[in-house]
């Protein structure tokens, strides 16, 4: 069984977002998780990937602990080997 890292990048939108999750694509075995605060720069960055990551819309001033939560179950449930697809707008 091969194992999966996953690495949630925060400000993945940003300059060095965007070159840590390119980097982050190359590595076998890295799953990389993309945050951000708006949902078309994640679209943007994820377009420009070799793969597809899974990206989340995180704004620091309107981020609640329920989805943050949220997001710990999707990570969870992946680690169960459910597929999830998730696209916050």
């Amino acid at each position: 069984m091969t194992s999966v890292l996953r690495v949630l990048l925060v400000g993945a939108g940003g300059v060095f977002g965007r070159l840590l999750a390119a980097q982050l694509v190359e590595e076998p075995g890295v799953e990389p998780m993309l945050a951000g605060r708006t949902q078309a720069t994640l679209y943007r960055v994820n377009a420009g990937l070799g793969r597809p990551a899974l990206q989340y819309c995180l704004d620091r001033d309107r981020v609640s602990a329920a989805e943050i939560r949220r997001l710990g179950a999707i990570a969870s449930s992946m680690r169960r080997g459910r597929s999830t697809t998730a696209a916050r707008t």
